[in-house]
């Protein structure tokens, strides 16, 4: 697992839960997890390390699209094939990447939605005095092949 920023509850809360998730799922091994500070430079090099620590490896997390870039190009520089790779937060290039079998799976975290959510309850609370529940929850998009076509438009690839 390519993790977030060391310390950064964003980062501890992705890891924790993906670890939890992990370690649940039958048939899967966690092998390790290290910080990748959501930058492609370092999900290319911690990549690297573990591609060489560990022979066989099926499939990265990484908690973001652009270490999950990095993880991509140390996964082709490495001449090694089959290694899926998942991850968080939609992007132009993260679309282009699930189109071109480069990312296997993205979870777009809807940030779009979460800011129009948090501002809209915000009003909600601040101006018209309403309790909200202490809960508002939005559901993610998992895009793959399948998926992937509105995001094609969306970011206007061709």
């Amino acid at each position: 697992m390519l993790e977030g920023v060391t310390g950064s509850q964003t980062s501890i809360d992705i890891k924790n839960g993906s670890t939890d998730a992990l370690t649940a799922a039958e048939g899967i091994e966690l092998l390790d997890s290290k910080p990748a500070n959501y930058l492609r430079t370092d999900g290319l090099t911690v990549t690297q390390d573990l591609l060489q620590k560990y022979p066989e490896v099926d499939a990265i997390f990484a908690a973001n699209a652009e270490s999950a870039l990095g993880a991509a190009e140390a996964i082709r520089q490495s001449g090694r094939t089959g290694i899926k790779i998942a991850t968080l937060n939609m992007s132009d290039e993260a679309a282009r990447a699930v189109v071109d079998g480069i990312l296997t799976v993205v979870m777009d975290d809807v940030p779009y939605q979460v800011g129009q959510s948090c501002i809209e309850a915000a009003r909600r609370y601040l101006i018209n005095g309403e309790t909200l529940p202490a809960e508002i929850m939005l559901d993610g998009v998992l895009v793959d092949s399948d998926s992937v076509q509105p995001y094609v438009e969306k970011y206007n690839l061709k």
